[in-house]
């Protein structure tokens, strides 16, 4: 894990306890090495990509945004996220991420505030050169309201995720992401 470039003293912490929180307060993350994070989910969590692209190639199809919740306050954009499969109309990872909208054109700034495509994707089609910063890997017990967002019956599995950072060319924080994958076969 390498260190992030630097961020505005004004970017507000965001831990991915409280990032998660509101929504699914009986959440225990686990901070893990990357090696000990298991396959597929290593493959999936441990590079500095974007998720977006890596799910797409994945699952071998096209992901669009559902909006659970949103919330914007000074230009910072706070949402819980699905991204789902166009094709299966799975769930493919439960996101809580916090945009920076004034780092963004107003074109992108739009497009990220209608809430229907992935930020990375939104990312490659405006062109918008950024770097992937993972911040930590995460394991977690599934609980009922998660696996409820996730659409998912099966309580007994370990979910896995990562916290990751997108910092601009300037070093500029755009956006700091909590993913965490569903189960997978």
């Amino acid at each position: 894990m390498q260190a992030p470039p630097r961020s505005s003293v004004t970017d507000p912490p965001t831990d991915p306890r409280q990032a998660l929180g509101a929504a699914f307060p009986e959440l225990a993350l686990k901070q893990l090495p990357g090696l000990l994070v298991p396959e597929p989910y290593r493959s999936l969590l441990v590079h500095d990509q974007d998720m977006t692209s890596t799910l797409e190639r994945f699952h071998g199809e096209s992901l669009f945004l559902e909006l659970l919740s949103s919330t914007l306050q000074r230009q910072i954009l706070g949402r819980h996220v699905l991204l789902v499969g166009e094709t299966t109309g799975c769930p493919r990872e439960l996101g809580a991420i916090t945009i920076y909208l004034h780092r963004f054109g107003p074109k992108s700034a739009q497009e990220i505030l209608a809430g229907r495509k992935p930020l990375g994707a939104i990312l490659a089609d405006h062109h918008i050169p950024y770097t992937s910063c993972p911040q930590g890997f995460l394991e977690l017990q599934s609980t009922p309201k998660i696996l409820a967002a996730l659409r998912q019956k099966d309580s007994a599995k370990a979910l896995y995720g990562r916290r990751n950072s997108l910092f601009g060319p300037a070093g500029d924080l755009l956006a700091d992401v909590i993913e965490i994958l569903p189960p997978l076969a």
